[in-house]
């Protein structure tokens, strides 16, 4: 490189960008493409309402930079570009994303790599046949990673149910070789397992999934219609599911059309109601189960659990959501862990008796930890395990905020007492959080000694001393020490994330 004898560039130097090789361009085109920032998967469990990540407004830097002349546009290909379609529908409209999208020439479709259906789709009386167009456009797409249906609209699942309609087929030229995370956020958990029947298997390499496994009002709903379709003797003997069977029965057909022995997935988030009720299906007459044994309700949480793991053996993140069964977008805390044998907390004694609660049926029996671990049988390449899970300890409790004056105090008594009260509080206070703490040491503790491929987690409170309906969540992780055995610390936050209910609702 020449310069003048007073430091400038000549102008004649080989500075410009023009002069640059295309390995230089097109790297300067993948840091100016936003796309580069944010991992797959975009989401994550199911009660992190975030605002959603894919944007077309990713790739404008981008589009510009390629827009200045030939010679960068020819060095810098257009890649990882977002499509938000808004107005889905596969025929010729003026107003249709999807439409416009379909059209467009082979390497823009090859530059898509995600998609996000954030729109009603079409109101077909058979809603099958419309799941069924959809994956066959998607294939469209080669290099397509990441599709997210956020929007679904007023459904015929009802009628589906009624008639015992199987899932779609996938056609046998359609294909999504590169996808690899797939999120169907629907309420209407009938939908997503038409959904998922007709994506799955068309897509090898799929690792992160999010999807509505169980929905009661769809259950009960159908249950209504068959009930009905009975007394006029249309019954087809084709009864609704309950969870454990949909989901076996869905990914059994998924994986048997991949020709696989087992889904590769990594990272699988959902949710789904308490089941208080469902349709029995060995019957021979439309019935209403309900479950007066102790054991079953808890045996079907349980069970969901298991499922999934014999489902998925290489799975390593599981997040299970459930919510309130009268309001079915609250989300609940299902489980709680307790220690019984000491009020001493020392997070080195390994002898603690740790059982689990059932919050929802506080009646039910309840587990031993370990028992607890050795019924649902983690994967062995576990290594987040979420379930929305609080913490207690026997004799240990959260301090209340002293009460507000009322007419009952005088001024003087009120003001008397009131630096008293506030210096016991924050007594209590910071001895309630050094003790809680230490019980959430011992609790991950135990879960990692049984579950040695677990690296970290999370346990939940409900309420703060502002709002009630607040969730805290204190994430924890495993620190190796040594190659010894059982040789690692854990910490957790001191201060942990404080989520509105607002933020985690589940619907």
């Amino acid at each position: 490189m020449t310069s003048q004898p007073d430091g400038r560039l000549n102008k004649k130097d080989d500075c410009d960008i023009l002069r640059l090789s295309d390995e230089i361009i097109e790297r300067i085109g993948y840091f100016l493409n936003k796309d580069s920032e944010i991992p797959i998967p975009s989401f994550g469990a199911y009660w992190e309402n975030y605002k959603r990540e894919l944007s077309e407004a990713n790739s404008k830097d981008l589009q510009k930079f390629r827009a200045t002349c030939r010679r960068i546009r020819l060095g810098c290909r257009l890649r990882n570009h977002h499509m938000v379609i808004k107005h889905y529908d596969p025929q010729p409209r003026a107003y249709s994303d999807w439409y416009w999208l379909k059209n467009q020439d082979d390497d823009f479709k090859k530059s898509v790599n995600r998609i996000c259906i954030n729109t009603q789709l079409p109101n077909r009386q058979n809603k099958l046949d419309m799941v069924h167009d959809l994956a066959n456009d998607l294939s469209y797409f080669p290099y397509l990673e990441e599709l997210i249906i956020e929007c679904l609209p007023d459904c015929y699942c009802d009628y589906i149910a009624s008639r015992g309609t199987d899932p779609p087929s996938p056609s046998s030229t359609a294909i999504l070789p590169i996808l690899k995370s797939l999120s169907i956020r629907t309420e209407c958990s009938r939908c997503s397992h038409a959904m998922l029947a007709a994506l799955i298997p068309i897509s090898p390499k799929l690792q992160y999934l999010q999807f509505n496994l169980w929905d009661m009002i769809a259950s009960f709903n159908s249950f209504l219609i068959l009930r009905n379709a009975w007394f006029q003797g249309e019954h087809e003997n084709r009864l609704y599911r309950d969870p454990i069977q949909t989901l076996r029965k869905l990914f059994d057909y998924c994986r048997e059309r991949l020709n696989l022995d087992h889904l590769p997935m990594k990272q699988l988030f959902i949710k789904y109601p308490p089941i208080l009720q469902f349709l029995d299906n060995t019957s021979t007459t439309s019935s209403l189960v309900e479950f007066d044994d102790d054991d079953s309700l808890q045996d079907i949480w349980i069970n969901v659990i298991k499922t999934i793991f014999e489902l998925f053996p290489d799975l390593e993140n599981l997040s299970v959501a459930q919510t309130e069964n009268s309001n079915l977008q609250d989300m609940i805390a299902r489980l709680e862990f307790q220690i019984h044998s000491s009020l001493d907390l020392d997070e080195k004694d390994g002898n603690h008796e740790i059982m689990v609660y059932d919050l929802i049926h506080p009646d039910h029996p309840n587990y031993q930890l370990e028992d607890f671990i050795a019924v649902i049988s983690p994967s062995k390449s576990l290594k987040h395990f979420d379930f929305i899970c609080k913490v207690g300890c026997i004799g240990l409790k959260k301090p209340e905020i002293h009460s507000a004056v009322n007419h009952q105090h005088t001024r003087t008594d009120f003001h008397r007492k009131r630096n008293l009260l506030v210096d016991k509080l924050q007594e209590d206070d910071k001895k309630y959080k050094e003790e809680y703490k230490k019980s959430m040491v011992i609790y991950a503790r135990r879960l990692c000694l049984l579950i040695p491929s677990l690296e970290h987690g999370a346990f939940w409170e409900k309420g703060t001393i502002h709002n009630g309906n607040d969730w805290y969540r204190y994430e924890w992780r495993k620190f190796i020490k040594t190659e010894k055995a059982n040789s690692f610390d854990i910490e957790v936050d001191s201060t942990p994330w404080m989520f509105s209910q607002d933020f985690v609702k589940l619907g």
